[in-house]
């Protein structure tokens, strides 16, 4: 008797624990509405879209910042040839926000800038981004992350003529 009343409780929490309502479970976030050319990605846990300005020297370096209401995320590329990986690491990439504080790309090995599409023609360039970041500075008031992760982020870049 006993044990049926233990199985009955049990049964009881579980039905009592899930609402049709609401999702059990965690879905990824939707991304936003995203522009023709953007930069986009998770800072840390937070969606993160800048808008960018992206050039290309007749020496093959590739300039890119993409800025949000309050940060601005800086790339540079020196020997750019189209598709293909690029490793970040040090002051090849860079984020800074509206306080002055600057994070540099750590040399974590998962730091890459890999573009899948780029049409010579049209200048336009497509991938992904990954990169942790790490600040120079110790930790300050106002500054509570010395380093954040960047990722599963993904760019449609148009470049300047």
């Amino acid at each position: 008797m006993r044990n049926i009343i233990f199985f009955i409780a049990i049964v009881m929490v579980a039905l009592s624990s899930c609402s049709k309502g609401e999702k059990v479970c965690c879905d990824a976030p939707a991304a936003p509405q995203l522009p023709d050319f953007y930069v986009y990605g998770f800072k840390s846990d937070t969606a993160w879209v800048g808008k960018p300005y992206v050039s290309l020297s007749n020496r093959g370096v590739l300039y890119l910042e993409a800025k949000s209401t309050s940060e601005s995320f800086i790339l540079l590329i020196e020997d750019f040839k189209g598709k293909g990986s690029y490793k970040l690491a040090g002051t090849n990439c860079r984020f800074y926000n509206e306080n002055g504080i600057d994070y540099y790309a750590d040399l974590s090995p998962v730091n890459s800038f890999d573009v899948d599409e780029y049409d010579e023609t049209t200048g336009i360039l497509s991938g992904t981004l990954t990169v942790n970041m790490k600040t120079r500075m110790t930790s300050l008031p106002g500054n509570p992350d010395p380093e954040f992760y960047f990722s599963k982020g993904q760019f449609r870049l148009a470049l300047s003529k």
